[in-house]
This record gives C-alpha cells, sequence and structure tokens, in this order.
C-alpha cells in the first residue's frame, strides 16, 4: 500500500571508491525531503555559502558497514579521505528520491 506521508528517513547505498580497490557500496541514512524541502535545499546548497560537509550534513543521517561511527567529525574525515565520496552520496541521495536510476 502506497502511504501518502513517506517515511523521515530511509537507507539507500552508496559506491564509495577506494583507490587501488574495488567500490564500496555504503548503505547511508537519508532524511526524506518533499519537494518544497528539496528546492528550498538544492537552493541553498548553490547559493555557494556553505562547504561540502555542511550540505551534506542536511541529509546523511547515519551510515553502516563502516568501522566508525557517524558523526559530523567521522563524516568530514570521509569526505576528506575519499576525494569522490561527497559526489557520490548526493547523487545516491538524488537518484532514490526521485526514483532514478542511472543507465548502463
Amino acid at each position: 500500500m502506497l502511504k501518502l506521508t513517506p517515511n523521515p528517513t530511509f537507507t539507500a547505498p552508496v559506491e564509495i571508491h577506494v583507490p587501488g580497490s574495488e567500490k564500496i557500496k555504503v548503505p547511508f541514512v537519508f532524511a526524506y525531503k518533499d519537494k518544497d524541502e528539496y528546492k528550498a535545499f538544492t537552493e541553498s546548497a548553490a547559493e555557494g555559502t556553505k562547504g561540502e560537509l555542511e550540505i551534506l550534513l542536511e541529509i546523511v543521517l547515519g551510515w553502516e558497514n563502516c568501522d566508525a561511527k557517524f558523526s559530523p567529525e567521522a563524516f568530514a574525515f570521509l569526505l576528506k579521505k575519499y576525494h569522490g565520496a561527497g559526489t557520490a552520496i548526493f547523487a545516491a541521495y538524488v537518484n532514490e528520491l526521485t526514483g532514478a536510476r542511472l543507465g548502463n
């Protein structure tokens, strides 16, 4: 049955590229945003006044399959060590939120 009010959070896999190795799928817990909230979020992000960490902390609430407990500090460390992680996380969020899937 379709619920008119989606769950406030959802989990989606994010493929994190590990240099010299294969990509690792990490399940991230995201905050659901309706169309109005999502529009405000993307407009705020596009203003350029917030950094990557601050923007992503508005949608990322946690993770699984990681050797560290989620915290803003641990998340900042992940973004620092894995260059493409922020882009991959944002793309996975948008794809899951909108139902879009990347083609082969």
